[in-house]
């Protein structure tokens, strides 16, 4: 059987094949004929460099005509040759006229291609299909079945019986999609029902070439019954490890509080919606939640069968009986004992020239507690450092402790200075001791007046009481 061939790509479509600098192209109007119908496809080079001939032989299972653009142009059996006696690098060669004959797929091959008689080409394939129009068409199949404009639930176009349709009107629109053009349907338009009494409704699709396929519709007609407004919970229940916590719930409330113990780090939630028909949302449902310390704020959430939504919330507080001091019992810094006084967070201290780096020791009041510092390089003058005491519950608390690292000139100055200080505290002793010495002379005198002034009145009083008694 003779095919035409035909070189296609639609408008954009361009065939190119590349070697160097270089490109022959064919662009043709559309890739894909019927039967009878001709396109014409326009052959043209390319190049960055100056072409003077090029050639290449064609090869094809159809009759093809060539429309020739120049007198460049010489086709002899099945042979091209374009020669230029002025260098071009663009130019339309000829066209091609392809007269689409004989259905199925047909190609033409370009092969040997030169360029400049040395500048050689991949060979060049294209294909195109040619359809008979005159195939009737099989296709009896159908995308979609539409009740009253709603899709039935599930529709397969391969599966031909969907029965309990339920329906709440006693007459209903029965409308289908994806029919194919040429293919005749039956059964479509309005139905009227019984209540209560299953009708089949059957939709019959004959294709163009008269093979007929049978869609059947079991369609019951119901009583519309009006949907629940109840979002509300049968039933909470909290358990731990299989094991229920004491919650009790209360029909009539939306907001729980319960209080467990420390070692309960995780509850499973069990709930029932009070209807069947109702349903939790947002995942917010029954499932297991994780505690940490203090309160845990869990909902859930219900929405009733016509789509009313009720929150229940439940804070859950775990109690937190881990160790919360924070603080330190002893601190030693290079050799220096600071007593740890309450409330008080900031320390200063000094060290000698020659201590270049801290040496901490921090213990904490309590053993569930830990410490974290880091020694650091101390340079002359004035240094900050911190120690941060963590209790068992977490809580935090930071030590600032100001190190004075001495001078060398002010380390060899200081004993100096205490020698002087020895001195004046030696001389301030003495003074005080004979300051002490004459006040202590003083206050005897003083008691030794007093007493011979006691004694002489004691003298006086006498005989003055031994002439009254006499007269």
């Amino acid at each position: 059987m003779n095919k035409y061939v035909v070189f296609i790509l639609c408008l954009l479509s361009i065939v190119t094949v590349k070697a160097s600098e270089f490109s022959l192209n064919i662009i043709c109007p559309k890739d894909e004929l019927s039967i009878g119908e001709k396109i014409v496809c326009d052959v043209t080079i390319n190049s960055d460099v100056s072409i003077t001939n090029v050639s290449f032989n064609y090869n094809t299972d159809l009759n093809i005509s060539f429309v020739k653009e120049d007198n460049n142009i010489n086709i002899v059996d099945r042979n091209i040759v374009a020669v230029y006696n002025t260098p071009i690098s663009n130019a339309n060669l000829f066209k091609i006229e392809i007269f689409g004959k004989d259905s199925g797929e047909s190609q033409i091959v370009f092969s040997n291609i030169k360029v400049n008689n040395n500048l050689s080409i991949d060979d060049i394939t294209k294909k195109i299909n040619i359809k008979d129009n005159n195939v009737l068409s099989g296709n009896n199949k159908l995308s979609d079945i539409t009740i009253d404009g709603i899709s039935i639930e599930n529709f397969n176009p391969n599966i031909n019986h969907y029965e309990n349709i339920v329906v709440t009107k006693p007459i209903v629109f029965i409308d289908i999609k994806g029919k194919d053009d040429k293919a005749m349907v039956t059964g479509v338009g309005s139905v009227m029902l019984r209540r209560g009494v299953p009708t089949n409704v059957n939709i019959q699709v004959t294709s163009e070439d008269g093979n007929i396929n049978t869609y059947t519709l079991v369609i019951k007609y119901e009583k519309e019954v009006s949907k629940s407004h109840d979002a509300s919970l049968e039933s909470i229940e909290l358990y731990n490890k299989n094991n229920r916590l004491d919650f009790s719930y209360d029909k009539d409330k939306s907001s729980f509080r319960i209080k467990v113990n420390s070692n309960v780090d995780s509850v499973l939630i069990k709930a029932i919606p009070a209807n069947d028909k109702a349903f939790f949302i947002d995942e917010l449902g029954p499932r297991e939640v994780n505690l940490n310390y203090g309160d845990n704020f869990i909902e859930l959430k219900v929405e009733s069968e016509n789509g009313d939504i009720k929150i229940y919330s439940i804070n859950i507080e775990r109690m937190d009986n881990r160790d919360s001091d924070n603080t330190l019992k002893e601190l030693i810094i290079n050799e220096n004992v600071i007593k740890i006084e309450t409330d008080i967070y900031e320390y200063s201290i000094s060290v000698p020239f020659e201590t270049d780096l801290t040496n901490v020791k921090a213990i904490p009041k309590s053993t569930k507690a830990s410490v974290d510092y880091s020694n650091i390089n101390l340079y002359e003058g004035n240094n900050k450092m911190n120690i941060k005491v963590t209790s068992e519950n977490g809580k935090t608390k930071e030590y600032h402790i100001n190190i004075l690292r001495l001078s060398k000139v002010e380390e060899e100055e200081l004993p100096d200075i205490l020698d002087n200080s020895e001195i004046d505290i030696q001389e301030s002793v003495e003074k005080d001791s004979e300051s002490l010495n004459d006040s202590s002379e003083k206050f005897n005198y003083l008691i030794y007046y007093i007493l011979i002034g006691v004694m002489t009145l004691g003298i006086v009083f006498i005989i003055l009481f031994g002439i009254i008694r006499k007269k």
